[in-house]
């Protein structure tokens, strides 16, 4: 994947039903929707990096990230963060990349959390690729095909175009990604992010290293939450379509649950596990080719 001047990091997400609130024009709902969306995402950029020159705009039901691969971009206090990232395109270095890709990822990933734990369910998809945001028009190849990644994204993910995962992620340190092996899709493992953000050993460990329960509880309150909105999603979806959606986000949520087992959230599963081979954590790109055909 070549870069250059006009590279971006660029994020297409939809939230599901959103098209349905802004056809009925209730502003109300729009309203608190766009707050909800706004708050979430800047609350967890920050959290996460500073990405200053993170942006983000939303047209029709759709919410658009992007984030310009240069030096004048993105300057944060972390020296390993993006702000050391050159304005020679040929010289930006895979690992420079890679910690800005899971800057964002893990970014999207608590976002996402937030807005499932609020009853919104998002599908997306993200790329690398040519960029450029005037006074009225956005446009380039990284738009069009993020747009085009979050609609082959159909059900409640964040898909990955796996160029980039092969290109810039190492794997040297854990990335929260997950295939799924069904359809060949590389997605952001938003409830694997939300866990180490709650389990941290830096911030729960007690005085012998050990985990906290206090925030184990707390996790498994909160997804407790998750597992309750999946339930009314699912009791809710009377078009088979729509239903699918949900019974795919449902073994996602129990694949990740049964994975936890030592830390006693299969207790939290909705049903019992089916099929133990349709997801795979990803430790490697050859996780991935693996799960493609020849």
């Amino acid at each position: 994947m070549q870069l250059n001047e006009r590279s971006h990091i660029v994020t297409c997400v939809d939230i599901l039903g959103y098209k349905e609130v802004l056809r009925r024009d209730d502003q109300e709902e729009i309203r608190r929707i766009e707050i909800e969306f706004q708050y979430f995402v800047e609350a967890n950029i920050q959290k996460r990096a500073n990405f200053p020159d993170f942006r983000c705009v939303s047209y029709t039901d759709n919410f658009l990230f992007f984030y310009k691969l240069s030096q004048e971009a993105g300057k944060s206090a972390d020296s390993n963060a993006a702000g050391d990232l050159t304005g020679n395109y040929a010289g930006i270095s895979d690992e420079k990349i890679e910690n800005v890709l899971l800057g964002h990822i893990s970014s999207l990933a608590l976002t996402q959390f937030d807005l499932v734990l609020h009853n919104h369910f998002v599908r997306g998809g993200m790329t690398i690729g040519g960029f450029e945001k005037g006074s009225t028009i956005v446009s380039g190849s990284g738009l069009l095909e993020a747009h085009d990644l979050e609609e082959k994204a159909v059900h409640p993910r964040i898909i990955l175009n796996p160029a980039i995962v092969r290109d810039y992620i190492s794997f040297s340190r854990p990335a929260p990604l997950v295939v799924d092996k069904e359809d060949q899709r590389i997605f952001i493992d938003f409830l694997s992010v939300q866990m180490k953000e709650w389990l941290d050993p830096e911030k729960g460990a007690g005085e012998n290293g050990d985990m906290d329960l206090t925030y184990l509880k707390g996790f498994r309150s909160v997804l407790s939450g998750i597992r309750a909105n999946i339930e009314k999603a699912l009791d809710a979806a009377a078009d088979s379509r729509v239903r699918e959606k949900y019974v795919w986000l449902q073994e996602y949520f129990d694949f990740f649950c049964y994975s936890n087992q030592a830390l006693g959230l299969d207790e939290l599963a909705i049903k019992p596990m089916a099929d133990k081979e349709r997801f795979l954590f990803m430790k490697s790109w050859e996780d991935f080719s693996a799960c493609v055909p020849e």
